[in-house]
């Protein structure tokens, strides 16, 4: 029996989008006269509540009332009309997306698509000649992004459907931020809940609290992990944010993990912050409705609260020594979770650089030692060099 889809978890264009589906596809012929003639005027009347909704998103914005509702009619409109127009007007627009979204501008695209002339940024039409196959591939990998996506033919931007786990699944978070730190990149590890109406720390702490004392659903308090890292691509550099699930804070076991990463990060110079963001943007970063790097702008959000998970842990309400008091060193406790078989049985494993942790752990503090040829084995996944490296 196929599962239900939950109404909440879809996004406000696919609730407008399902409502519309039966309409006739078949639009009436739109003349060149009324193309000529630009915008038409119509009036529109709201019920208070809608009408102050749009109005504060158009605050948010920046912009006018008109242009919010504008731009929302327009996004249904050509998420329901699947013509060939359409989707070429989408590929522009997410071209031109996903460049802005990743702090880019339109001055420095060429560093990025090689080929492209800035002249021809001015027009969709000349745009168009020159975004071919290899060039949306080449978007595609750089910024992890799916290819029908860019296209203009599928609605999720997610290159795959599902994120990865980071609660029993410490080593492989290791080894993600271990092939950044031998690449010489600045690693930043965020974590990240919803923010429920909080207006000042002690009310977040006390949300901590109150889910830390409970283990029932009905207290459940989810929060994530992100990555944040740069990426360099052709001598330019972008950020890059891998978001992992989120999990509910209520297990011992799961704070006792987020310790175990801190730790880590405390002895590797990995830089800690967290955040609280509005729940719509968490929702949609967990269902792959934003693409992960929107989370960079959620977490500045006038929304969003910064809390230091350093300060969390050591909260008298929430750190209990008696849960901790069996954790050991870090690499022991990490051993210790994890049986040999289990890295060959389960999935999520498959592509882990190392499944020595005392190793990973030795790399991550030590990566500065490591010549240009080390870094490319570590990254390749030989870890030989590294072994002796380790034991001279």
């Amino acid at each position: 029996m196929a599962k239900k889809q939950s109404w909440r978890k879809l996004s406000l264009l696919s609730r407008i989008t399902n409502l519309l589906s039966t309409a006739p596809q078949e639009l009436p012929k739109v003349s060149d006269e009324e193309i000529e003639n630009g915008n038409i005027s119509t009036t529109i009347r709201f019920d208070p509540v809608v009408h102050s909704y749009f109005s504060t998103q158009a605050d948010h914005l920046g912009t006018s009332l008109q242009s919010v509702v504008s731009m929302v009619l327009k996004s249904v409109m050509m998420d329901s009309v699947k013509d060939v127009g359409t989707e070429l007007y989408s590929l522009c627009q997410r071209f031109r997306y996903i460049f802005s979204v990743h702090g880019i501008s339109d001055f420095d695209i060429p560093k990025f698509v090689p080929g492209i002339k800035r002249s021809q940024l001015l027009n969709d039409k000349e745009l168009l000649n020159v975004i071919d196959n290899q060039t949306i591939e080449l978007l595609a990998q750089t910024f992890e992004v799916d290819i029908d996506w860019l296209k203009g033919v599928e609605n999720a931007s997610v290159t795959k459907y599902g994120l990865t786990d980071w609660y029993k699944n410490i080593d492989s978070v290791l080894n993600q931020i271990s092939k950044h730190r031998v690449n010489c990149e600045e690693v930043t590890l965020h974590f990240i809940t919803k923010n429920e109406g909080f207006t000042s720390e002690s009310e977040l702490l006390h949300r901590f609290a109150t889910a830390t004392d409970k283990e029932d659903g009905g207290s459940a308090f989810e929060i994530t992990v992100a990555i944040e890292t740069v990426k360099e691509v052709n001598g330019g550099s972008i950020p890059h944010i891998t978001v992992m699930d989120a999990e509910r804070w209520n297990y011992t076991k799961l704070r006792m993990h987020m310790l175990l990463l801190v730790q880590l990060a405390q002895g590797s110079n990995i830089r800690l912050r967290g955040h609280s963001i509005a729940s719509p943007g968490f929702v949609k970063i967990q269902f792959g409705e934003a693409h992960p790097i929107e989370l960079l702008s959620m977490m500045s959000d006038r929304d969003s609260m910064y809390w230091s998970p350093e300060f969390v842990l050591n909260d008298k309400r929430i750190y209990r020594p008696h849960e901790y008091q069996d954790m050991g060193l870090l690499s022991d406790r990490l051993l210790n979770d994890y049986d040999v078989g289990y890295f060959d049985e389960n999935p999520y494993h498959n592509d882990v650089l190392v499944k020595d942790i005392d190793l990973t752990l030795w790399a991550l503090q030590n990566s500065f030692k490591f010549s240009q040829d080390e870094r490319k084995a570590w990254q390749n996944g030989n870890t030989s060099i590294i072994k002796a490296k380790a034991r001279s």
